[in-house]
C-alpha cells in the first residue's frame, strides 16, 4: 500500500493526448494539497480488447510522456487479468483505496471499471462518497470542432496526417525505441538510416517519408 495519500488519474492513456492530459492535470494539481499525483493504467495492448486497430504508444513511450511532461510521480500499471474479475466496489476498495491510498480521483466522462465494465462515473462518485475520496470527471477536449480521442488520432496516423495528429496529441508523434541493425543499404547511397521496429500490435503510420527531429 502507498503510505502517501495520492491523487489518482484513471485511464489507459493511449497516446496521452490533450483529453488525457486534462485528466492528468487534474491529478497533478492536487500536489498543492499535499497529494502525490499518480496514474492507474493498463498496458497499451489492452486497447486491442476494446476493438482498437493498434495502440499508439508502447508502455515505455507512454510512461516517458506521462512522467516527464504531465507532473505524475508514480504509475500503477496493472495486469488486466488480475483486475478484470473484480466488481466495481472491490476495485475501489482494493486498488484505489488500498494499493493507491487515493484521496482524489480524476477520469474522463467515458471511464468504466469493474467486471465487464459494469460501472461508470456515477458509480465512481458514489463510491467516492462512501470511501472518502473526491472524484472529478473531466469533460471532453475539443480541437477545433472535433473531439480529441485516441480513435481519431489512430485514423490520422493511418492516413499519414501527422500534423493534425500532433495537434490532438499536444506534441509531435514520437517513436522511442532501440536502434537495430538493418540491411545497411542506406549507407551505400549516402543515406545511413537508424532502424527502429514497432512493437507487436502497435499502430504503424501510413507508409511514406516523413521529416523528423532525432536525438
Amino acid at each position: 500500500m502507498n503510505n502517501t495519500k495520492t491523487a489518482a488519474a484513471l485511464g489507459i492513456f493511449d497516446g496521452v493526448h490533450l483529453g488525457h492530459r486534462a485528466v492528468l492535470a487534474a491529478a497533478a494539481e492536487q500536489k498543492k494539497n499535499g497529494l502525490s499525483p499518480n496514474v492507474f493504467t493498463f498496458a497499451p495492448e489492452l486497447t486491442a480488447l476494446k476493438g482498437a486497430e493498434g495502440f499508439i504508444y508502447t508502455e515505455s513511450e507512454k510512461k516517458t510522456v506521462i512522467l516527464e511532461e504531465c507532473g505524475i510521480e508514480n504509475i500503477f500499471s496493472a495486469e488486466f487479468e488480475k483486475i478484470c474479475g473484480m466488481d466495481g466496489e472491490t476495485f475501489v476498495k482494493n486498488i484505489l483505496c488500498g494499493e493507491m491510498n487515493g484521496g482524489f480521483v480524476s477520469c474522463g466522462s467515458n471511464f468504466h471499471f469493474g467486471k465487464n465494465a459494469s460501472c461508470g462515473v456515477s458509480e465512481l462518485s458514489e463510491f467516492g462518497k462512501k470511501y472518502g475520496f473526491e472524484v472529478r470527471v473531466v469533460s471532453d477536449v475539443l480541437c477545433g470542432n472535433c473531439k480529441v480521442s485516441s480513435t481519431s488520432i489512430r485514423e490520422l496516423l493511418a492516413a499519414g496526417n501527422v500534423n493534425r495528429a500532433a495537434e490532438f496529441l499536444g506534441n509531435p508523434y514520437m517513436i522511442l525505441k532501440t536502434v537495430e541493425h538493418g540491411a545497411e543499404i542506406g549507407r551505400t547511397i549516402g543515406f545511413p538510416t537508424a532502424n527502429q521496429f514497432f512493437a507487436k500490435g502497435q499502430l504503424v503510420p501510413s507508409f511514406g517519408v516523413y521529416a523528423s527531429r532525432t536525438s
